[in-house]
């Protein structure tokens, strides 16, 4: 486990001294990063690690990109499709 440094996404979207463009570049960012993990279970066939608590405060907003937190939820066995 490493430490990542960055806002989670709430914490962006409540600032007002954030400008709507960032809050919206950050939602894409991470809607971007959810369609390529659902792709990867769709059509690479892994379907073991689903993150069953996505919400703005399960999303650090990272220099490299979104970064999803508490995992205390997820299961190894379910399916993509099942979950979502």
């Amino acid at each position: 486990m490493e430490f990542v440094d960055g806002p989670t996404l709430n914490q962006c979207l409540q600032d007002d001294s954030v400008s709507m463009d960032i809050k919206l570049d950050a939602i894409g960012a991470v809607f971007a990063e959810m369609r390529e993990r659902h792709c990867i279970g769709i059509y690479e066939g892994d379907r073991r690690l689903v993150h069953f608590d996505s919400n703005t405060r399960n999303i650090l907003l990272s220099p490299d990109g979104p970064v999803r937190i508490d995992f205390e939820m997820g299961r190894l066995s379910e399916k993509v499709d099942r979950s979502f």
